[in-house]
């Protein structure tokens, strides 16, 4: 017997730890970055494996947070295991041929005022990093690249990191080309929008439901969902309170937006690194021009969209209810919060740039900013994949090779308590992305 939703099962935690196989078969849910490189890293280990990626529409979907334009890549972290984790995929992004035509290490900026850049100088010296970072003055920022941040926001600014090694990836493309790689390799990807999980009568996983009435099954079923996680779960078993979100993951929104270059403006502009503004009005960041001469500007505070879901009786975030969550649509104030991160990042040579391509851009956040990599203590056989909190997209390279740990149950255990589905990390003060606002307050 299979079901959708219930209200009787037991709630005890279960163990869902059990080592993979060539004999296994996995549905992922969600072809971002996390449901992409755990598909190919799937297959790479267990090529016999039944391994099925799932999204609406055909690969990269635009809604999720995964697809855009660019994404910066960088180690820089004041959290170590992160510094590790991008350091190891960053060697992926320099070397790898998958990776590297998609790279370009242009160096980054970082303005700050509460001491961040040294805290990334010293975690880089604890792990004995090449010193290609230093701190750098203001006058010294103004001087450099032609001086083209020699009229940024620099009010209240006391620290500057200078790191040659960081730098930008083509977000789609790279993407793409992952989800080709593993498809080639035997994964099949199945365009569908999902409606809900089934279960069988003990409250065990066993597949996934279509919109169109359709019933896959497997073994494992993944939830790469990102801002969908929570509503998803809420929407396949609203009576049992066990397997529901709560604020372990919630959906969270930042906008982004483009300014078209001339090609003489786009040779200037293209000598500079990316720039990360921590403060203010300025607070987000520039990325140099991709090949369409387009120059990137996003802002780095958040914001909510919740919801009630009746069934469930929870009050959830979750995306706007259109196909492509409205992304296109920005409100005045959205766009002029990127118009500010321009100014801060420019100055005076922003004061004629006319912003278009506007997107929100929707992803899962933590309270402290970990992920959330994890089996669901409540139903066998379900995996959630989520939380990449607006700074996972660079660790496309190796996300997947962690969540095949985990779903084999080898995953280090300091990394297993960190992603796990409860965790005391979670009780330190909120990560600055977690949303505190609402968007229609936007």
């Amino acid at each position: 017997m299979e079901t959708t939703s219930s209200g009787s099962y037991n709630a005890r935690p279960i163990n869902n730890n059990s080592p993979s196989s060539s004999e296994s078969s996995y549905i992922i849910v969600g072809a971002g970055i996390f449901g992409a490189s755990t598909a190919l890293h799937l297959i790479s280990k267990y090529p016999s494996a039944s391994v099925t990626l799932i999204d609406r529409t055909p690969f990269p979907c635009q809604a999720g947070a995964s697809w855009d334009w660019n994404k910066v890549i960088r180690a820089d972290y004041t959290k170590l295991v992160y510094m590790e984790l991008a350091l190891e995929a960053m060697e992926s992004w320099r070397s790898d041929p998958l990776y590297k035509p998609f790279y370009h290490e242009a160096g980054l900026i970082w303005l700050d005022n509460a001491g961040v850049p040294q805290t990334i100088i010293d975690n880089y010296e604890k792990l004995k990093v090449s010193p290609r970072y230093r701190l750098i003055d203001i006058e010294e920022a103004k001087t450099l690249w032609g001086g083209l941040h020699s009229d940024a926001d620099y009010d209240t600014v006391l620290n500057i990191l200078l790191n040659e090694s960081g730098g930008w990836a083509e977000a789609a493309n790279a993407l793409k080309k992952v989800i080709e790689t593993a498809a080639e390799a035997g994964v099949k990807y199945v365009e569908a929008d999902i409606e809900s999980l089934t279960f069988d009568e003990e409250g065990s996983t066993t597949g996934v439901r279509t919109t169109k009435g359709s019933v896959l099954s497997a073994s494992n079923i993944i939830l790469a969902t990102g801002a969908m996680t929570a509503k998803l779960i809420a929407d396949s078993a609203p009576l049992r309170k066990e397997l529901q979100v709560g604020n372990r993951v919630k959906a969270a929104a930042i906008v982004t937006g483009m300014e078209t270059l001339s090609a003489d403006d786009a040779a200037y502009f293209g000598k500079g690194p990316v720039f990360l503004h921590d403060i203010g009005a300025s607070l987000g960041g520039a990325i140099p021009p991709n090949s369409k001469n387009q120059l990137k500007f996003w802002r780095d505070v958040s914001f909510m969209n919740t919801v009630h879901h009746s069934a469930s009786g929870q009050d959830i975030s979750m995306p706007p209810n259109q196909a492509d969550y409205a992304q296109w649509e920005l409100s005045p104030g959205m766009k002029k919060e990127l118009q500010r991160v321009s100014k801060g990042a420019f100055g005076e040579k922003a004061d004629n740039f006319v912003l278009h391509n506007y997107r929100i851009c929707w992803d899962s956040t933590t309270p402290s900013g970990d992920q959330v990599i994890t089996p669901h203590p409540h139903s066998k056989g379900l995996y959630i994949v989520a939380g990449g909190s607006f700074h996972s997209w660079k660790f496309l390279p190796i996300i997947g090779k962690y969540v095949v740990q985990m779903l084999d149950g080898t995953l280090a255990p300091d990394l297993a308590q960190r992603w796990a589905w409860d965790r005391d990390n979670d009780k330190s003060e909120l990560d600055f992305m977690w949303p505190e606002r609402e968007m229609r307050d936007v």
